[in-house]
């Protein structure tokens, strides 16, 4: 899995099925994701407000760049200050929702800008 991430075209040219190793490592990834799911719910418990942590958290990690710890670490006052300030500010003048709106508002801004996020690393792989 380590060779086919990082030189699909040398593992392709030694024979091995790189199709096969991306839909198993999905696979794998999706089952230790069940299992995860299945056993934090069964410490803490799901209810409606683990939607809204989610869907937090995804604003967060995509606005600070997938790959940059440091970004979500940043990322997450920024949205944090950014959904109560706004919320407070823009209620009055808009609709009394925009609170939750406001942080994928912030990722459509930044993902046009920047598109790997605010600390995501660019890649850029010629052949």
């Amino acid at each position: 899995m380590r060779a086919t991430a990082d030189d699909q075209m040398a593992v392709q040219a030694c024979g091995i099925p790189v199709t096969k190793i991306f839909s198993r490592s999905w696979m794998l990834a999706c089952g230790m994701a069940a299992i995860g799911g299945i056993l934090m719910s069964s410490i803490g418990g799901i209810g409606h407000g683990l939607i809204d942590t989610g869907m937090k958290s995804f604003s967060v990690v995509i606005l600070g760049g997938l790959d940059s710890f440091l970004g979500a670490m940043i990322a997450g006052p920024i949205i944090g200050l950014a959904e109560n300030l706004g919320g407070g500010y823009l209620t009055a003048l808009t609709w009394p929702g925009v609170k939750e709106v406001i942080p994928f508002i912030m990722i459509i801004i930044v993902m046009m800008i920047k598109p790997y996020g605010l600390f995501g690393e660019v890649r850029i792989e010629r052949i």
